[in-house]
């Protein structure tokens, strides 16, 4: 099965500021407490993806802390990590890491869906704009 076949919600490609830090990781709990500064590939409504220099394994969970910069705003989301693929970036090695999010606090689900929603939205009409040019 392809990736695109697994996803749930549709992604949309964006760059925003995400700070990880590993809640639980049965499988490396050296791991555990660990924070590190990264930038989003893509997200939706129910996950993210982003590159890490260490590899975090399948399982894992995650506290994300995104920061949508347009609209000065902040999310603080659990996830757990779904999937793991190696990249090289500029001749170094990155693991790239698909979270699936369980629970969005401070009651930001609502929020956090509109957001996503608005950009989806957006990229639409920005594609549709481009057709009839």
């Amino acid at each position: 099965m392809r990736e695109s076949e697994r996803r749930q919600d549709p992604r949309v490609s964006t760059e925003d500021s995400v700070v990880v830090t590993v809640l639980a990781a049965p499988d490396a709990p050296t791991l555990e407490g660990k924070t590190f500064f990264c930038v989003t590939r893509d997200l939706s409504v129910g996950g993210l993806r982003f590159c890490v220099h260490t590899k975090v394994p399948f399982g894992s969970m995650l506290e994300l802390r995104v920061e949508i910069s347009d609209a000065n705003e902040s999310y603080v989301h659990d996830g757990k990590v779904a999937w793991i693929g190696e990249v090289e970036i500029e001749g170094v090695l990155e693991y790239l890491l698909g979270v699936r999010l369980v629970h969005t606090r401070d009651n930001l689900e609502t929020k956090w869906r509109s957001l996503v929603d608005a950009r989806l939205e957006s990229l639409s009409n920005a594609a549709a704009g481009e057709a009839s040019s």
